[in-house]
């Protein structure tokens, strides 16, 4: 145990994580070290606020930090069975999914509300475009939209059957979200219109925009596919071994970018995506998602509580 002033101090143990006080030890705060299970999913808005969620013992586990991950802390969140993906605007709104729920905060995770949604549907992921508009996505082709920040939620027609997974919009205007079983779609006009991708890219794990027009997505199979002409046409990349998924994708800029997948899998380009070089990776833990931002500053999380 280590006091740093006359109130709060740190305490660590073996497999117990590391507990923080700020009275003297009436009260203590669990950090994220400790933690073997699953991170799911993570939402960051500048280099240095990250939330993420992990599954610890068969419990859900909220976490933020606001220095970049040097000091985690758990928030407040409200109690789906399962929570699928999670998207915040800044530290203040956001929102979380599960099943079939969809529930917005207003105040940084301290009170949250459900929002009205369709019944019997599965929603898989969700993004706020901004303070009024977002997105939710589900299986079978489901697509959700709300103008009022998340309080009522309508049935869009997504042009697809196939189980709308990850939401990445690059700007109030062009949106992609990424659909297995299915092709994924595309958007230039805000939602309002969503179009197929006439292009048979097998199962897809994440994507991102860059540059003035460029797409890149993650795919199974050792594959990423680039698009320069927003969606248009494509270019398979081969840049692991066959069997090998790429589970995310983020880029900085429109030449660097890095790319995350099975057993430590971490690699990079500097042209835009037109070659990929592995870097080392100091794990072979599987990684599950990156987050990489204009200031060089990255996080990734994976299975076994790696970040």
């Amino acid at each position: 145990i280590s006091f740093y002033n006359s109130s709060s101090a740190v305490c660590g143990g073996y497999a117990g994580g590391i507990y923080k006080t700020n009275d003297t030890g009436y009260n203590w705060t669990k950090l994220c070290n400790g933690f073997f299970s699953s991170f799911n999913d993570i939402c960051t808005f500048d280099s240095s606020s990250f939330y993420t969620i992990v599954y610890e013992a068969n419990e859900i586990i909220f976490l933020y930090t606001d220095n970049g991950g040097e000091v985690w802390q758990t928030k407040n969140y409200p109690s789906p069975t399962n929570v699928s993906g999670l998207d915040f605007f800044d530290e203040k709104y956001g929102m979380i999914t599960g099943d079939n729920s969809i529930f917005f905060t207003l105040d940084g995770c301290n009170t949250w509300h459900q929002g009205t949604t369709p019944p019997n549907s599965y929603f898989s992921n969700v993004n706020i475009v901004n303070t009024n508009k977002a997105f939710l996505s589900g299986g079978q082709g489901t697509l959700l939209t709300s103008s009022d920040g998340g309080n009522t939620w309508f049935l869009i027609n997504s042009n697809t059957t196939g189980n709308l997974e990850r939401i990445i919009f690059k700007d109030f205007l062009n949106g992609l979200i990424i659909a297995n079983s299915g092709p994924s779609i595309i958007t230039m006009d805000g939602g309002d219109n969503w179009n197929p991708i006439n292009y048979s890219f097998g199962w897809l794990n994440d994507g991102a925009f860059y540059g003035n027009n460029s797409i890149a997505l993650a795919g199974s199979d050792g594959k990423i596919y680039i698009s320069d002409d927003g969606g248009q046409t494509w270019v398979e990349k081969t840049v692991a071994s066959s069997g090998t998924y790429v589970s995310s994708i983020s880029f900085k800029d429109s030449l660097n970018g890095i790319a995350v997948g099975e057993t430590g899998l971490l690699l990079y380009t500097t042209d835009g995506g037109d070659s990929w070089n592995q870097q080392f990776s100091p794990t072979l833990t599987d990684f599950s998602d990156i987050e990489y931002s204009e200031n060089n500053c990255g996080i990734i999380i994976g299975k076994d509580g790696v970040i």
